[in-house]
């Protein structure tokens, strides 16, 4: 099953906003073989657990009943994103605590999900129009981010051009070449990796300054 692409707009009231701003949803669909990190395995399943047939007496409970399921995933199937206490190095979290000290079977209790704050940042919708725009400048590589996303029209522009769009930090971190820290020249692109983390990368991207 193919993965599906939607990006959903919508135009919302915030507070302390006095207009309205286009907002867009960047969450995927998520389904049974969807792509994932192999880290990530199992991956996203469904399960029908109880049906409206399992059990169904009228003459007791009445004619309405109801059906559930259960999902069984990876907290990182899917959109979203990362909290601090998802890397750790020498076993210890960002600050220097030790991950066993602050962890249980219910979770962080430190650098947990729970204390990111919401953000709320401009972001730039590549779409045909801008990826066009792109192509003609010279772009050979285009490296989505959450504040960047691109829309169906603009994947398709950049793959008839043969232009890269990695989707991970790994795809994307094994996109360049590695360099010394003197051969950097301005508006190189620089991914940082983490050594020791196997195949998970936190990768960093920006422009190398004059």
């Amino acid at each position: 099953m193919p993965a599906p692409s939607n990006l959903h707009e919508s135009l919302q009231a915030l507070p302390y906003i006095d207009q309205q701003v286009r907002m867009f949803d960047l969450e995927q669909p998520r389904f049974a073989g969807m792509p994932i990190h192999p880290a990530h395995q199992p991956g996203y399943s469904y399960f029908l657990y109880r049906r409206h047939s399992d059990n169904y007496r009228p003459e007791e409970l009445g004619v309405r009943n109801s059906a559930s399921g259960v999902i069984v995933c990876m907290e990182h199937s899917g959109t979203h994103i990362d909290a601090i206490c998802h890397q750790s190095d020498a076993q210890r979290l960002y600050g220097g605590s030790l991950a066993v000290d602050v962890c249980n079977q219910k979770g962080f209790t430190e650098h947990a999900i729970e204390e990111v704050q919401p953000m709320f940042a401009p972001g730039v919708l590549l779409d045909a129009a801008a990826a066009k725009t792109l192509v003609a400048n010279g772009c050979t590589l285009v490296a989505e981010g959450a504040n960047m996303p691109t829309t169906p029209g603009g994947v398709r522009v950049f793959q008839q051009a043969g232009i890269a769009l990695p989707h991970s930090s790994q795809a994307l971190a094994s996109g360049g070449v590695p360099v010394s820290r003197d051969q950097l020249q301005p508006g190189d692109v620089v991914t940082l990796g983490i050594s020791g983390m196997g195949e998970q990368r936190q990768v960093c991207v920006g422009h190398t300054g004059k």
